[in-house]
Formats: C-alpha cells, structure tokens, sequence
C-alpha cells in the first residue's frame, strides 16, 4: 500500500468560514483510503413558527360557512372586479 498520496482531497466552503483542526488519518485502519476530519462552526438558524388557525372539515356547517361568507365583505354582490391586492386589504380589515 504506497503512503505517497495518488489523489487530492478538496473541501468546498464558504469564503467566510473557517476550517479548523483539520486531521488526515492515515489509510489501512478501515479502508485503502485516509478518513478526513475538521472542524468548522455552524449557524443554524431558529426556525419560524407561526401559530395558525385550523378548521376540521368534517365539522363544517355547510349551510352557516355559507351563509357567513355571503355576508362577508370577501363576498362581491355587485360583481365587481377586484384585484388580488384589494383583496388582501379585505382579508386583514374582516378579521
């Protein structure tokens, strides 16, 4: 088995970060080939959790959703066009 080494080994990262204590294990212990470590410092960001609203549709009143949403402003009884924008703004001013 030739200690002289036939390949390079590349390790991509950021232009920011830092590598630390890098170590090569020499090859034979597991395999032909040397098992690489490091070091380098992580960031991982706290996940968004946003609480929401839900409805089980298998308990939906049908009859009263309806009625409600025919009485709601997102409702158009004159049928006039609107935008996706405007009908966000009614979104947030019905609740």
């Amino acid at each position: 088995m030739p200690l002289t080494p036939t390949h390079t080994d590349l390790v991509y990262t950021k232009s920011d970060d830092v590598i630390r204590d890098v170590v090569a294990d020499l090859p034979g212990a597991v395999s032909d080939h040397s098992l690489i470590h490091w070091r380098i410092q992580v960031h991982i960001p706290t996940p968004h959790v946003a609480p929401r609203e839900v409805c089980s549709w298998r308990a939906l009143d049908e009859e009263s959703f309806c009625c409600a949403l025919l009485q709601s402003d997102l409702y158009m009884a004159n049928n006039e066009p609107l935008t996706a924008d405007e009908y966000v703004m009614i979104m947030y001013y019905v609740r």
